[in-house]
């Protein structure tokens, strides 16, 4: 399987990923994160979907969601288990900086 450093591509839910990339990168976080409950329900195990999450939540101050959608990324995709707990480890500084450039669907 390809780990969120490989760059993970959902096959069926490919255009939604790519959506909630662009809203995310014109900072409509809130439309963002909806795109991606869309792909969670099609993609269910992509670790790339919660880390992303992971990163909005954190940005918009949802320290607990930001924990669940990290955990949910580590679990699945534990080898990338460095840069996800990375994230984790800085959930509570507020960081500005939620691009998606170090993960693509």
């Amino acid at each position: 399987p390809r780990t969120l450093e490989d760059g993970c591509v959902p096959t069926m839910s490919w255009r939604n990923s790519k959506k909630a990339r662009v809203l995310n990168s014109l900072e409509h976080h809130d439309l963002a994160l909806e795109e991606l409950k869309t792909v969670e329900d099609m993609s269910p195990k992509e670790a790339s979907v919660y880390f992303l999450m992971g990163r909005i939540y954190k940005k918009l101050g949802a320290t607990e969601d930001a924990v669940m959608a990290f955990t949910q990324a580590l679990d699945l995709d534990p080898k990338d288990k460095n840069l996800i707990k990375s994230e984790m480890d800085n959930v509570n500084d507020g960081d500005d900086d939620v691009s998606d450039d170090d993960v693509s669907y």
